[in-house]
């Protein structure tokens, strides 16, 4: 039957991708990060419990990106590998909307309408999704200057370099373990964190 079946489909199997072209919006399809800020869909706000969880992973994505940024950035000063300038601004200008979009939706929600646990985490978020958005901030201060040591032909000394790498495997630690941290709500992370930052 299910050989039939799929023999018969088979002359129609174009028709059947255009119909699953058109049961996607086009601007879904387009980019993955345009898909994460999908999740702030207004019909979740007769849900407030929902509508936070969908901020919580909307926020622990943007930790992940800004994450992916410093990375980039790091790599370029200290490892010489050329960055993807593209996926930088496009990372960049999903930290700035997904900011801007987050703190709309936000207040969207009905704070009277939340448990004690909900609007802890009400306030979690709200604190969070701006530290992410600077993290990404600062990335793009240190890519500038990046572009400026490109530019001028400065070389680090062996010495600077172990220096700078010690830092980056510390602040890259730093901004995995925070989204870590706040993804699971996971309170022994922070003594690490702590640790590093020291």
């Amino acid at each position: 039957f299910n050989v039939v079946v799929t023999v018969l489909f088979i002359p129609f199997n174009g028709l059947l991708v255009k119909l699953a072209e058109k049961s996607i919006p086009a601007n879904a399809k387009d980019n993955d990060l345009d898909l994460e800020l999908a999740r702030l869909d207004e019909r979740f706000l007769e849900t407030p419990a929902v509508a936070l969880e969908q901020c919580h992973k909307v926020v622990t994505t943007m930790g992940h990106i800004a994450l992916g940024n410093l990375m980039i950035t790091n790599s370029a000063i200290i490892d010489g590998i050329a960055p993807n300038r593209e996926t930088f601004d496009e990372n960049e200008s999903f930290l700035d909307n997904g900011e801007a979009r987050i703190n709309k939706y936000m207040l969207a929600i009905k704070e009277d309408d939340l448990s004690p646990k909900s609007h802890k985490l009400y306030e979690e978020i709200m604190h969070t999704v701006s530290d992410f958005e600077k993290i990404g901030d600062y990335t793009e201060n240190i890519f500038e200057r990046y572009e400026s040591i490109r530019e001028n032909g400065i070389a680090f000394s062996e010495e600077a370099v172990f220096e700078l790498k010690v830092i980056r495997d510390a602040t890259e630690e730093i901004v995995e373990l925070t989204t870590q941290a706040f993804s699971e709500g996971s309170i022994p992370v922070v003594a690490r964190i702590e640790a590093l930052e020291d």
